[in-house]
């Protein structure tokens, strides 16, 4: 049996920590193994924890970092402490799905070349009330209208479409993705989306596996930002970067778009000493297509 494991990070989040780990532990398929590492908690979420590990000792493993490493590095020891299989990517105020684990497994059972899956979510509110709109939908991203094979294309010229909270990876990705680099504004999920994806190795499941929880407290989020307007200018735009037609009129977006994630690709790869070859294909590809639209 493969082992199924957990890595959860926590900071300040007794406000929705226990609906959270219920979920988890509430699943069709169990999950073997949760490691939390706690970025020196100051409120009750430390006693929530160890509630949880007493009642489950051999299913929560706690570890208290001694100086604060924030989301990202916090992330990066969660995943290098994990002895799981396959490794669930968990925030601290969502909700999971009762089948999240069923439909994950079904998904690698049906696609034994993929490495690492995500997939929409429901947004809820801090009541855990349903609100209007997806995660897909806030970031105008159809599923549709690009397959696995197209998203290595999708996230280095367009944007990141896969959210840590609603991702998992088999344990082989880790030798790969792992030092997540640090570089303001980008995050470990993007890393792991890009290096996996250019080996056309990601997945997505086209449902909502999580309830995604919109809340004033939350480090990282999303927003709900949806409407008619911005989908058409979405659509235009992914016309002009991905080949599908001319449009002047987004032309310039287009070309602010791939500047800027020009940007993120340079920054990286001054700052990393592994991947150099990847990151640099993708810088390549980047001034390739601004060329292109000039």
């Amino acid at each position: 049996m493969k082992k199924i494991g957990v890595a959860l990070c926590t900071y300040n989040g007794e406000d929705f920590l226990k609906e959270q780990l219920d979920s988890i532990l509430q699943q069709t398929v169990a999950v073997d193994e949760i490691i939390i590492c706690d970025d020196k908690s100051t409120d009750k979420t430390l006693e929530i924890l160890e509630e949880y590990r007493i009642e489950n000792p051999t299913v929560f493993k706690i570890f208290k970092n001694e100086i604060t490493l924030r989301s990202v590095k916090n992330f990066e020891k969660a995943v290098s402490l994990s002895t799981a299989d396959f490794i669930f990517l968990s925030d601290q105020d969502d909700v999971w799905h009762p089948d999240k684990v069923e439909k994950t497994f079904s998904f690698f059972d049906n696609n034994p070349d993929i490495d690492a899956v995500f997939t929409n979510a429901n947004f809820i509110d801090e009541k855990s009330n349903d609100l209007a709109s997806s995660l897909w939908d806030s970031i105008y991203f159809d599923s549709n209208r690009f397959g696995f094979d197209q998203l290595y294309e999708y996230i280095i010229k367009k944007r990141n479409v896969v959210t840590g909270a609603t991702f998992c990876f088999k344990k082989e990705v880790k030798s790969h993705v792992l030092p997540f680099p640090e570089r303001s504004n980008f995050h470990h999920d993007h890393w792991m989306a890009f290096l996996i994806a250019q080996k056309n190795k990601l997945g997505y499941i086209n449902s909502s596996l999580i309830s995604y929880r919109l809340h004033k407290k939350q480090q990282v989020g999303s927003v709900i930002q949806h409407s008619a307007f911005k989908k058409f200018k979405n659509k235009q735009i992914d016309a002009v970067l991905f080949k599908r037609k001319k449009s002047i009129l987004f032309k310039n977006k287009s070309k602010k778009i791939l500047s800027g994630n020009l940007k993120i690709y340079t920054d990286l790869q001054s700052i990393c000493q592994q991947h150099q070859t990847e990151i640099s294909q993708v810088i390549s590809e980047l001034k390739l297509a601004l060329k292109q639209l000039k």
